[in-house]
């Protein structure tokens, strides 16, 4: 997997198989560069170019995500819940809590019926429910995750990547929320999981050994 900012003539090959990382010592482009990555997976501008191990070019807006802090490590977004909703609404119409549950609504809509009895107005209610529609009414939702920065990233990690297809992660100034330890254990389920990791830092302070370094000096030169 490389990834290539053309406009500065850099080149950054990453391994699949391990963390890796890049470090910006220079604090203007470190912001345009991380900038760039923000821009390139929302589709707001395009400006970089990253090609897997079979030369073909990657669409960033749907295999790579970013994540800046652990608040960004949640499920709040709209397309997980849609998605979430369908898988499980798929499970339940596949096993025999379908009609248990489809009983148990109905038993809600005679309820409806004894309620109009009482009510001094005409009012009206669908009767006729699908599985998608009863769990959007009890406002089923897909949980945030929870633990530790590495953990709640790699619970996100597998739901971006059976939900969306995203299997590539930036992680910007992320490095200072994982410890030593952590950051062995990530490199192993990473790999287990064949999902590619990438730090984005201004310093290589935080980033252990064992993992592929790109440093970008203040000339904006690389030193591997």
């Amino acid at each position: 997997m490389i990834l290539v900012d053309s406009n500065v003539g850099l080149e950054y090959k990453f391994d699949c198989h391990c963390l890796n990382a890049i470090v910006v010592e220079e604090a203007h482009y470190y912001e345009i560069f991380v900038q760039k990555i923000y821009k390139q997976i929302n589709k707001i501008e395009e400006t970089l170019l990253l090609y897997n191990e079979h030369n073909d070019l990657v669409e960033m807006n749907k295999k790579c995500a970013e994540f800046f802090s652990p608040v960004d490590l949640s499920f709040q977004n709209t397309k997980f819940q849609k998605k979430f909703l369908i898988y499980l609404s798929d499970k339940i119409e596949m096993s025999d809590r379908k009609d248990k549950l489809l009983r148990n609504n109905a038993e809600k809509l005679c309820l409806m019926d004894d309620i109009r009895d009482i009510s001094d107005y005409n009012f009206y209610y669908e009767d006729q429910y699908s599985v998608m529609d009863i769990l959007k009414g009890l406002n089923v939702k897909l949980e945030n995750p929870v633990g530790s920065f590495v953990e709640k990233f790699m619970e996100c990690a597998y739901v971006y990547r059976d939900f969306l297809g995203t299997n590539i992660f930036f992680l910007v100034g992320c490095a200072g929320f994982i410890s030593e330890d952590d950051f062995a254990h990530l490199q192993k389920w990473t790999n287990y999981q064949e999902i590619l990791c990438v730090f984005i830092e201004c310093s290589d302070c935080r980033i252990p050994d064992g993992v592929k370094k790109f440093v970008v000096d203040k000339d904006l030169c690389m030193i591997y």
